[in-house]
């Protein structure tokens, strides 16, 4: 009986450590591509937004989506990336993160139904006061953002975070999160996670950002911010500093698998 018992311990034991390996080969291998866009537009706009880099054809946007469906890539919402920065949660390595910048209505009217087809998610980093037909609109803008109603309808599909209130802009070519002054800053950041309902992510305006505004992130409840440099996102990364790769319309596909194929 006392052998019996010692040779199920040892089994038990040996498949802990199978399990414990297999946890920590999946953790070290799996790097998240965070794919970010901004504005999309249609074969009648294109004229419009030839040359601009932050502007992409939706039939580009829906050719990615479909590769990405069709190799067996899921997308991760934005609380499942944080809990694997912790720690706390296993991703697939076919895991992606897909990001908007700004806020445009177009992420609504022509990406949304894309990603919803494919039953996939994305998060969407507003700039809130041109949230279009709101009271919080204090910014003209030139291409249509989307309006409160639209935010609420896409809920399904949509994470929000904030890309500040009223901070998206420069001073002398430097963004305003760096040059203005800390009572300024604060009062924008808090505005944004009111109006975007308590949001604890943020992307930087311009990419930019340095330690001082970290701590006035913290300060304001924001939990991860997200740069525009290029790399991956892994277990243990600063949530602070968060990489992502920009998706543009020179983008080919064969460079868009190698970024979501962890070999860029």
């Amino acid at each position: 009986m006392f052998k019996k018992l010692s040779a199920l311990c040892i089994a038990v034991a040996v498949l802990l450590a199978a399990a414990c390996s297999i946890h920590a080969a999946t953790q070290d291998k799996t790097k998240v591509s965070v794919l970010l866009y901004h504005h999309f537009y249609t074969q009648e706009q294109a004229e419009r937004f030839k040359g601009n880099d932050a502007a992409m054809p939706i039939e580009e946007f829906a050719e990615q989506m479909k590769y990405l469906h069709d190799n067996g890539y899921k997308t991760v919402m934005l609380k499942d990336l944080q809990d694997f920065i912790q720690g706390k949660k296993i991703l697939s390595p076919k895991s992606v993160a897909i990001v908007m910048d700004d806020g445009y209505e177009s992420n609504y009217t022509l990406a949304y139904p894309i990603l919803k087809k494919y039953g996939y998610t994305a998060a969407v980093f507003v700039i809130a006061g041109s949230i279009q037909n709101s009271p919080h609109c204090t910014r003209p803008v030139s291409t249509p953002h989307m309006t409160m109603d639209e935010i609420r309808k896409a809920e399904d599909v949509f994470t929000y975070g904030s890309h500040t209130y009223n901070m998206h802009s420069a001073q002398n070519g430097v963004p305003y999160l760096l040059v203005k002054s800390d009572g300024d800053i604060m009062a924008d950041l808090l505005a944004s996670r009111w109006i975007l309902n308590g949001t604890p992510y943020f992307a930087y305006p311009y990419g930019a950002y340095n330690e001082h505004l970290i701590n006035l992130l913290k300060r304001a409840g924001f939990t991860m911010a997200f740069t525009t440099k290029r790399g991956y996102v892994v277990q243990g990364a600063d949530p602070y500093a968060l990489p992502r790769f920009p998706v543009l319309p020179e983008t080919s596909m064969e460079q868009f698998k190698k970024i979501v194929e962890g070999r860029d």
